[in-house]
């Protein structure tokens, strides 16, 4: 009798236990679920774009076959011909890398840049921060992505082709890097200079006809090294074609104006010594985009105005077709008839 009672209080106890145990379970279950995830900085989340949503290829270089094809070909020369890592690299390092280098879409999708220098930085921040963290990249795997993504430049210089560089700026924007100044003077040159198609690649953009990405990129470029250097005429002269041409004529003005505030003349002796105008400064290159834009716009008191402030900037010097569009423009809109009206604000 005294067993059996035992053996009853034994199974009861082993019932309660597991009854414990599996309550504690539940319990533990419960919170883990209801813990509030860590929260993205106000300033991140107003940024970048949401890491949960998936990245679309569509708009973007990706979108192309043959431009991600042509980029894939030229990484891998770059690969085979430059030294990417030190020599006590973690190879492991180099692997991450290239898991992103050749990646035929994106981890993280830029968000459109601020257009002042002091928000800039920071966004260049957080957009490398949100990349990282979405493809699992460190700060050594970066600089081995930034130094490959930077040869590529030089790669496609020899081989007379703009083509890989379209995917490979795309990638710099999506990991938020700082490439140094002759690096994005590389990549303006290039894509600026050689039209797709060249060399040793044949592209022919009209042959993937559901792309829906603009291949018009060397204005970009101009803009992020504009925001992270000092502007230089020939940067600026990129983003006011560029603007020119999506018809943001006044906006590229403005930034006529913007490197002439900040341009610096040498002192005459030093300018008699060298006899070469400063890089930094405003040339009639520069602003004939702009003035023929007004010009075809039939704005002629803006181009008018225009030409008064091309008269007074020190190296802005005139040739007879400057005159000649001019005058073509006014003659056009009667403007040296005896019964015409005055030119409103061109004085």
């Amino acid at each position: 009798m005294k067993s059996s009672i035992c053996t009853l209080y034994s199974h009861h106890t082993i019932r309660l236990l597991l009854l414990l145990i599996a309550l504690l379970s539940t319990i533990h279950q419960v919170m883990a679920f209801s813990t509030p995830s860590p929260q993205v900085p106000s300033t991140l989340e107003s940024i970048l774009p949401s890491s949960t949503s998936p990245a679309s290829i569509e708009g973007t270089p990706y979108d192309n076959p043959l431009l991600y094809d042509a980029y894939e070909l030229g990484m891998q020369e770059v690969l085979e011909s430059f030294r990417i890592t030190q020599k006590k690299g973690n190879p492991q390092d180099l692997e991450a890398a290239k898991r992103f280098l050749f990646s035929p879409k994106r981890f993280v999708d830029p968000s459109p840049a601020p257009t002042s220098k002091e928000e800039f930085k920071g966004y260049m921040t957080l957009q490398s921060d949100m990349f990282m963290a979405e493809a699992g990249i460190d700060k050594n795997q970066m600089q081995l992505v930034l130094r490959a993504l930077t040869y590529i430049g030089d790669h496609c210089a020899k081989k007379g082709t703009s083509a890989p560089l379209h995917v490979a700026w795309d990638k710099v924007k999506e990991a938020g890097l700082s490439p140094r100044g002759n690096a994005l003077s590389a990549y303006l040159y290039i894509l600026s200079s050689l039209p797709l198609g060249n060399a040793d690649v044949n592209i022919d953009i009209d042959a993937s006809a559901n792309s829906t990405y603009n291949i018009d990129v060397a204005g970009e470029v101009a803009f992020y090294h504009d925001m992270i250097y000092k502007p230089t005429e020939s940067t600026v002269s990129i983003q006011i074609k560029s603007l020119v041409e999506k018809g943001k004529t006044e906006e590229a003005e403005q930034l006529l104006w913007n490197l002439e505030s900040t341009s610096s003349p040498p002192p005459a002796q030093e300018q008699s010594k060298k006899k070469k105008e400063n890089d930094e400064t405003l040339r009639l290159r520069t602003c004939v985009p702009v003035l023929q834009s007004y010009c075809q716009e039939g704005d002629v008191s803006r181009g008018l105005q225009l030409y008064n402030k091309m008269r007074l900037a020190t190296f802005v010097h005139f040739e007879a077709e400057t005159y000649a569009l001019i005058l073509s423009s006014l003659a056009r809109r009667g403007y040296f008839r005896q019964d015409s009206e005055a030119i409103h604000g061109a004085g």
